[in-house]
């Protein structure tokens, strides 16, 4: 799903045009999802009906009598069939993280934040504004669940390991007090959960995947400066007119992974605009509601890096927000 994929299906389109100015001048995110369990098993009867049955005769070139494993688990993990996908072996969302034997796990308001996600970024795919990332290490994201969803300013932290090799994995998540009484976790799971000895979410390995990352309607219209690579892809977008980028969009959104995580990229707020124009923010993560989080009322957290610190590699100076319906 990223340009180079997406070049070939929209050059004979009757939104040719418009593809070609978002080709120039959008940029690339990564999208991750949480890959289920059983992601390796053979494939049943009844997902091989379901599949024909979502395909409506759209093979894709896909042999049913002998079915590419590579095509399971695209279908399981929910990722489209066009472009390349990366499956993590170390990158993570939930259960415990790999961290120092040293590391100090960082407070938030009421209780130890709450560990969300690992990725090591040596796995990630190829995308335009990868070097703005290390090319190997780990990033560690924790956030604030037990914070005052009124307030839209949340605890987070963002902690970069250079050298995995001195990385152990935790035992037990430190918690203080009962994460169910906050209003984040209030999902039908129930408290089983969490892992009794760990204290965490089950873990979930990701399935990563480069795209075409297209400000939000809301964002877009908000704009008001900043940086010149920013003003000019807006500049960009508001030359299209609206039904005809609303067009492309869905597409991208029917046919594209479902962004449960986006790495870079543009943010897609529901509300309004989350960056601050005039401060040179760039958005590192974007979490989406996905079990057991909700964020509020099934909204989004948006961690956000200054441009300058993702040029040098800094991540200690992130912040965090949210936006909901």
């Amino acid at each position: 799903m990223n340009k180079q994929a997406l070049r070939q299906v929209w050059a004979d389109s009757e939104l040719s045009d418009v593809w070609a100015t978002i080709d120039r001048n959008a940029p690339e995110a990564v999208v991750m999802r949480p890959v289920p369990s059983g992601l390796d098993a053979p494939i049943s009867e009844l997902e091989l009906d379901l599949m024909k049955r979502a395909f409506g005769g759209q093979t894709h070139g896909i042999d049913w009598e002998n079915m590419d494993p590579e095509v399971a688990r695209r279908w399981r993990a929910g990722m489209p069939f066009i472009g390349t996908v990366s499956w993590s072996s170390r990158s993570q969302f939930g259960g415990l993280p790999e961290l120092p034997t040293d590391f100090e796990w960082p407070m938030g308001s009421e209780d130890y934040l709450e560990f969300v996600a690992q990725i090591d970024l040596s796995e990630l795919p190829e995308f335009e504004g990868r070097e703005l990332l290390p090319s190997s290490g780990v990033l560690a994201f924790f956030l604030d669940v037990a914070c005052d969803w009124g307030e839209f300013d949340l605890p987070v932290a963002c902690h970069y390991f250079a050298d995995p090799g001195v990385l152990r994995r935790v035992g037990r998540h430190p918690r203080v007090r009962d994460p169910f009484d906050v209003e984040v976790w209030a999902r039908d799971s129930g408290a089983d959960l969490l892992d009794p000895d760990t204290q965490a979410i089950p873990p979930a390995r990701l399935a990563m995947q480069p795209v075409v990352s297209i400000p939000g309607v809301n964002e877009r219209m908000g704009w008001e400066g900043g940086d010149h690579s920013r003003q000019q892809l807006f500049d960009a977008l508001e030359d299209i007119p609206d039904d005809r980028l609303d067009e492309l969009s869905d597409w991208l959104l029917d046919n594209g992974p479902t962004p449960d995580l986006q790495l870079l990229g543009e943010p897609n707020p529901i509300q309004g605009a989350v960056l601050d124009a005039n401060s040179g923010e760039r958005l590192l993560l974007q979490i989406s509601t996905v079990d057991p989080y909700t964020w509020g009322d099934e909204g989004r957290v948006y961690i956000i890096a200054k441009l300058e610190d993702l040029h040098n590699h800094r991540f200690d100076g992130v912040r965090a927000t949210w936006d909901g319906g």
